[in-house]
């Protein structure tokens, strides 16, 4: 996104195009069943998920990357945690049966990770 500003805040605000046309994007994410409209919250999402799960990544940290070698290899690892270990809220399972949390808590629905949702 670029915008541009005048003596006010902000005058015109652009969103520019790197791959395809603006009504194939528009198609595919109302195949999806979205708005259709490009949402920046997905992004800032994934942003704050990095930053707070790399330490390279983090503000304000004594951790830098020595490479981009070694930035490019934590973040590989990652993303297969990610995608494999880390247990996603929205995979989660109901429960039918009383089932107890380590803390002992009750639980009412069994966290998963997409690996076994996979199965």
């Amino acid at each position: 996104m670029s915008k541009n500003s005048a003596p006010r805040p902000s005058v015109e605000c652009r969103t520019p195009h790197a791959l395809g046309s603006l009504a194939d994007l528009r198609s595919r994410l109302k195949a999806v069943d979205l708005s259709g409209r490009i949402q920046t919250s997905f992004v800032e999402r994934l942003n704050l998920t990095l930053r707070h799960s790399i330490s390279f990544l983090a503000r304000r940290t004594w951790s830098l990357p020595c490479s981009t070698r070694s930035l490019n290899a934590s973040q590989a690892w990652f993303r297969a945690y990610y995608h494999f270990a880390h247990p996603h809220q929205s995979l989660r399972v109901a429960l039918t049966n009383d089932e107890y949390s380590p803390r002992g808590r009750l639980r009412k629905r069994r966290p998963r990770t997409p690996a076994m949702a996979a199965g």
